[in-house]
């Protein structure tokens, strides 16, 4: 029994892997050895290979090629929508899923899936988002695709159902994010490989001189219930104009690795086992530090103890924690603990080791995705504007948008 179910396994595959579109040439590679195995299995007898074996096989089999039963079902252009939503990170665990939870509704990604699994799918959605935030940053509108396919024959979801059906779960579900526009793109179209830009405002309150007694420990308690996990505060003094001068000197395209964090150890053998080589080069558009407003001024309040600063960064990409690193280095120039050379030097030393103690990294409360910026003919054709954009590209590209190098070009598929 058990041979034969091998052998219509790699009968199945076999069909599968002729037939899928969207498999590159490695993994047709890995599933014809699994198609060697399931075939080569089912027609041998049980003396040859014992049963414990051909279980362990069998299981393998079916992890390995759930993808391709996947694709064999559905048409290779599925329909695709991308997502244009917000949220606030307070209460959540950052964007990405822990892959340890089958289901998560502590982070955006989890909470997206298990919105989406209430409508009636046929495939299993895989929320693909354009930026990785950590805890307690907030998003004001990013995006993220999936594809949906319509458990009804020839049917598709429109956008408008998706967009309230989203928003219904969320409000159910108490979670703080909310969608603000659900659009039918190409097939091509990628949420974080197609975008052109993306803009990040770092927000803090510096403490006025009046109120300077206070210890810096009781800040928060001079920070009314609408201000709270909603920016960062700083005691003064703080010169906004030598903060300014900082944040000019971070326009432009420079090496960002002492304005980042390291990734983790998990991350970075990930990494090394791919042979990624990932580039801290970024090309900042505009860094600007700018007057804000207070989120709301109560009659009780009518004269905040504070003034709002916006910390506007616009870039091609961005490195872990370098926002907040910039923000850090910004702040520390205003208060006086850094000036122009440390910047500059900083960026001759480019390690992530070199960072300057005398800053801090900012607290990710203030810490906002304002948005992120897509070419109009990226909806619809998936390619950017200046130059071809395809899946069998995107990965050796990367490196021109300073995102990634590949030590070994048969990886990029």
């Amino acid at each position: 029994m058990v041979q034969c179910v091998l052998h219509f396994l790699g009968i199945r595959l076999s069909a599968s892997l002729s037939s899928c579109p969207r498999l590159c040439e490695r993994e047709r590679e890995i599933g014809r050895v699994f198609v060697g195995w399931a075939t080569g299995l089912g027609v041998q007898s049980g003396r040859i290979c014992g049963h414990g074996e051909v279980m362990m096989r069998l299981m393998v089999l079916v992890r390995a090629t759930r993808f391709v039963f996947v694709e064999k079902h559905f048409p290779p252009g599925m329909p695709r929508y991308a997502i244009f939503y917000g949220y606030l990170g307070t209460f959540l665990r950052g964007v990405p899923k822990q892959p340890s939870y089958s289901t998560d509704l502590e982070s955006v990604e989890g909470v997206m899936e298990a919105a989406l699994k209430r409508f009636p799918v046929a495939n299993e959605p895989r929320f693909h988002y354009c930026s990785r935030t950590d805890q307690g940053v907030h998003a004001m509108r990013t995006c993220g695709h999936v594809d949906l396919v319509h458990s009804r024959e020839n049917a598709e979801f429109k956008p408008e159902i998706l967009h309230k059906g989203l928003n219904k779960f969320f409000y159910d579900a108490l979670r703080p994010i909310r969608v603000h526009e659900v659009r039918r793109v190409c097939d091509e179209f990628s949420a974080r490989h197609c975008a052109a830009s993306r803009t990040y405002v770092y927000r803090f309150a510096v403490l006025r001189d009046s109120e300077s007694q206070h210890a810096e420990r009781d800040l928060k308690n001079l920070l009314p219930v609408t201000e709270l996990d909603r920016c960062a505060l700083v005691m003064p003094p703080f010169d906004a104009e030598k903060a300014n001068q900082v944040a000019d000197m971070f326009i432009g395209t420079k090496d960002f690795a002492t304005f980042s964090k390291a990734p983790k150890r998990r991350e970075q053998e990930h990494l090394h086992d791919a042979g990624i080589i990932k580039s801290t080069v970024r090309k900042v558009y505009e860094c600007s530090l700018e007057p804000g407003l207070p989120l709301m001024v109560s009659r009780f309040q009518p004269r905040p103890q504070y003034d709002v600063w916006n910390l506007r960064v616009r870039a091609s990409g961005f490195l872990y924690h370098m926002v907040r690193r910039m923000a850090g280095a910004v702040i520390a120039a205003g208060k006086g603990r850094l000036d122009l050379c440390d910047i500059e030097e900083m960026f001759d030393r480019r390690s992530s080791d070199a960072w300057n103690p005398r800053a801090s990294t900012a607290e990710a409360c203030g810490l906002y995705l304002e948005d992120v910026e897509y070419h109009p003919v990226s909806f619809e054709t998936g390619q950017m504007p200046e130059k071809p954009w395809s899946r069998s590209q995107m990965r050796r590209d990367l490196a021109d948008d300073a995102c990634v190098k590949l030590r070994d070009s048969s990886f990029a598929g």
